[in-house]
């Protein structure tokens, strides 16, 4: 992912260069499976993100490649199985994107638990 090299840029929550990565949709849902299940193919991230279009599926899996969160390990055997992973830049936007998942749960708890009272 490049920078841009105009002043203002310097002036930007450096937070914003990891939320452009993950606030695309469906973003956060692919690393999710990902990190809960290790490399998967195209075609078992279709079917574990069942409201995704394939399109779309395609668009962000590209996006996150770009990024360079994801990457497809390549396979001589076969063309067409390439399961996409995290690369180490991925492995450690995982580590955050857990700690969100933990607190968005207890945020979620808390809300519940103040509508109840």
């Amino acid at each position: 992912m490049r920078t841009s090299a105009r002043p203002e840029a310097e002036s930007i929550c450096r937070a914003d260069v990891v939320l452009n990565v993950v606030r695309v949709r469906w973003a956060t849902h692919i690393m999710k499976r990902i990190g809960d299940h290790g490399a998967l193919h195209f075609a078992a991230l279709q079917r574990s993100i069942p409201a995704v279009s394939r399109k779309v599926l395609t668009d962000q899996l590209r996006h996150l490649e770009r990024a360079g969160i994801l990457q497809r390990q390549r396979n001589a055997a076969s063309r067409r199985e390439m399961p996409y992973s995290f690369t180490s830049r991925g492995r450690e936007l995982k580590v955050v994107l857990d700690s969100l998942e933990e607190l968005g749960a207890r945020w979620q708890r808390e809300d519940a638990a103040g509508r109840s009272k």
